[in-house]
């Protein structure tokens, strides 16, 4: 179930200091590397949990959407909605005299959960150069793809086009999660029309309030320290860490010139020989990174402003959280 289109540029506006903050105390989000010469101390293990914002936690309170969820729960959701369509997609080829398996691919561990693990961020950096996800892809085998090779040239085609004619009709007619429906039909209210603009821009306004908050500000300034001190002098946001990685990758990328039509870049001479040592610098950066945020504990510090500023604006606007409430229920 997908957003409704207005709401993509208001997350936009808001996903920056959510997207900072989205694990607890010790478990930073984001990135990691190690060229931290004594600069940093050994960092702890991360937290098992997912710290949600109270702004995040009043969406989920009235049935919103916000786009800052906790990414298992999310992907709970979308599981399920798929899982609901592959059903709808499976009794629809049986109707048609064919078999077909339910199947939705395992997700992978969430991001931000595996560049707070300082075990994965040593092995994949910021998983840039190289991804266990594209590793494990290839593992990963669809149950359907046997049962296609069991048939004739003839009983393909017509294997296919039921397929493509059933697919079709789940978009269209295909049984959606209940939950996903009804967060959408929610946030539709709120995201949609004027009725709640001025709590929109006064959320956004929160967000801003958040940014430039000096509280805010300085325990990335002194996560910046730290990265000089080890060796990565220059950084001024807690996202250059992973912003200058992705600009070595690209260089790394030109500098073998691909065209289209040329083999796969894996394949051209040279590329196998020096991923090592790009793979090696990005897990540099990314380790110096992540300790880095754990010396100076960024995500607790950062965490601890945003509820602060996030509570208060919860409390000064209880009555239009109440009219909101109100409206979605009437609305359902």
């Amino acid at each position: 179930m997908k957003l409704p289109r207005p709401l993509f540029g208001f997350l936009a506006a808001l996903s920056l200091v959510a997207s900072l903050t989205a694990c607890s105390a010790d478990a930073d989000p984001e990135i990691s590397t190690d060229n931290n010469e004594g600069s940093a101390q050994e960092p702890t293990a991360p937290a098992d949990s997912f710290w949600v914002a109270p702004i995040a936690l009043k969406f989920a309170e009235l049935g919103l959407q916000s786009g800052f969820e906790d990414p298992a729960e999310s992907q709970r959701i979308a599981d399920q909605a798929r899982l609901e369509t592959e059903e709808f997609i499976a009794s629809c080829m049986q109707q048609d005299g064919f078999e077909y398996l339910p199947f939705v691919p395992p997700t992978p561990t969430s991001i931000v959960d595996r560049r707070a693990n300082r075990d994965w961020v040593t092995q994949w950096g910021y998983g840039i150069n190289l991804n266990p996800d594209q590793v494990a892809a290839t593992e990963i085998v669809d149950p359907n793809a046997a049962i296609q090779a069991r048939l004739s040239d003839s009983e393909l085609r017509e294997y296919n086009l039921a397929l493509s004619g059933c697919q079709a009709r789940a978009l269209l007619d295909g049984t959606d999660n209940a939950e996903a429906i009804s967060q959408a039909a929610a946030s539709a209210i709120f995201f949609q029309g004027d009725q709640f603009f001025p709590l929109r821009q006064a959320i956004q306004q929160m967000f801003l309030d958040i940014e430039n908050s000096p509280e805010f500000a300085e325990p990335t300034v002194d996560w910046a320290n730290c990265m000089a001190n080890a060796g990565w002098p220059g950084f001024t946001t807690i996202f250059d860490g992973f912003n200058f990685a992705m600009s070595e990758r690209e260089s790394f990328m030109d500098s073998f010139m691909w065209q289209q039509g040329m083999p796969p870049i894996t394949e051209l001479p040279g590329y196998t020989q020096r991923l090592p040592e790009q793979v090696e610098r990005e897990i540099e950066i990314a380790l110096a990174d992540l300790d880095c945020r754990t010396s100076v504990d960024w995500s607790a510090r950062t965490n601890a402003v945003i509820e602060d500023i996030q509570n208060q604006f919860i409390a000064d606007h209880q009555a239009d959280f109440e009219a909101l409430r109100s409206a979605i229920e009437q609305g359902q």
